[in-house]
């Protein structure tokens, strides 16, 4: 690749492809110029660092989950809108599932614009509870405990959990979902 084609967008698409052969926390810049077929200081054109490129890369991935998460949510009623968010969010870590633990960097990469997101993010969230007529000075509760819910629940799966039978993961992670929205109050 000529370094004048090289872009971050396709350097974090590479950073994504390659956790999956490599995992994440081996990714480097000597492993993407290798990847590339370039020089490693050719990234220093477009990154200062690897956390820069983590970073970039986190907020990419939350970008595109917001984006499928707007195709979906906005028409539905509240408790479509909650359970078309845990699918959407299941389906895009099982697709992501290298580079998942990225979609919760926030904490450890503070930037301006992964805040921003993740708070774009948490309003689908936020509006379905609210609709449903969740109290205002609940709705952040519910939120966290609804956001740690999915988050345990696939990050646990990732880990090997809950492949014991007769009922599968899925039906689990359903049985989760429709139970947690029915335990939710309505005013």
């Amino acid at each position: 690749m000529a370094k004048r084609d090289l872009t971050k967008e396709k350097i974090i698409l590479a950073t994504i492809e390659l956790s999956a052969s490599l995992g994440l926390d081996n990714i480097s810049f000597p492993r993407l110029a290798e990847y590339f077929d370039i020089k490693a200081p050719s990234l220093y054109n477009h990154f200062k660092n690897m956390a820069d490129v983590r970073t970039a890369t986190a907020e990419y991935l939350i970008t595109q989950l917001i984006a499928r998460m707007q195709t979906t949510l906005p028409a539905q009623s509240s408790a479509e809108a909650l359970r078309s968010y845990a699918y959407i969010y299941r389906d895009f870590a099982r697709e992501y599932a290298p580079v998942y633990s990225l979609l919760n960097a926030h904490p450890e990469i503070r930037t301006d614009a992964l805040i921003q997101l993740n708070r774009e993010l948490l309003t689908f969230v936020n509006h379905a509870l609210s609709a449903h007529g969740v109290a205002q000075s609940e709705i952040l509760h519910y939120a966290r405990t609804y956001r740690s819910m999915l988050h345990g629940y696939i990050t646990l799966n990732q880990l090997g959990y809950f492949q014991s039978q007769p009922v599968t993961d899925d039906e689990s992670f359903d049985w989760m979902v429709d139970h947690f929205i029915t335990l939710l109050p309505t005013h």
